[in-house]
């Protein structure tokens, strides 16, 4: 025989805005203690996050990160600093050029850049149409959309990033390729790379700043 719900216990209007209210509370300090864990562990970040973004986007976008539902347990802390879901930037669509090195094909698409806070090091996602970097401890992937030969790949290996792609981040820069593996996807070559991480400190951790 199927059993009954308890009925719902009817509860005053006073009390339900008391519940409300400490429901804002304790949002309000979850975000607190995770911008202290922050200002605590982030000591670093990507140079390409730093060239990627001008220091007032990534500070507006530092601002707005929030812990997510699961933190410490869940996944790290990301927002979008401009793209289609960039809340400050919602009417930016940027459009950036880019060459593929490895077929010479120049294309213009929409740029969506996210910030990730590591454990102690604030990284970025960007894609770039169908190409993404994501940095991730002292370097980062590449993925470009295309399958290169054994003998393109071994080429590659020893050579700067922007010999794959030229990018305003990338050229010039002395980020040095060290692995092309064989690709498991036919349509994908994943390209790893080394990109020392430089000091970097959340906005609220400067006290030589006054947050805004």
């Amino acid at each position: 025989m199927k059993e009954r719900a308890a009925p719902r216990t009817a509860i005053g209007e006073s009390t339900r805005l008391e519940l409300a209210t400490l429901a804002l509370e304790v949002r309000a300090r979850r975000v607190q203690i995770y911008r202290n864990h922050l200002a605590r562990s982030i000591r670093l970040a990507s140079p390409l996050l730093i060239d990627a973004c001008t220091s007032q986007e990534l500070d507006e976008a530092t601002w707005r990160v929030k812990p997510s539902r699961h933190w410490p347990q869940g996944p790290d802390g990301r927002i979008a600093v401009r793209g289609w879901s960039a809340v400050s930037r919602r009417d930016d669509r940027t459009r950036v050029s880019a060459v593929n090195r490895m077929t010479g094909e120049r294309f213009e698409v929409l740029e969506k850049l996210v910030l990730r806070m590591g454990s102690n090091t604030a990284h970025m996602i960007l894609s770039v149409g169908s190409l993404s970097i994501v940095t991730r401890l002292r370097g980062g992937i590449l993925s470009l959309p295309r399958v290169l030969a054994d003998a393109e790949r071994a080429d590659l290996v020893g050579a700067t990033l922007d010999r794959a792609v030229e990018h305003p981040i990338l050229v010039g820069r002395p980020y040095p390729i060290v692995e092309v593996p064989r690709p498991r996807s036919a349509r994908m070559t994943l390209i790893r790379f080394e990109a020392a991480p430089v000091e970097w400190r959340v906005p609220w951790a400067r006290p030589w700043e006054v947050p805004y």
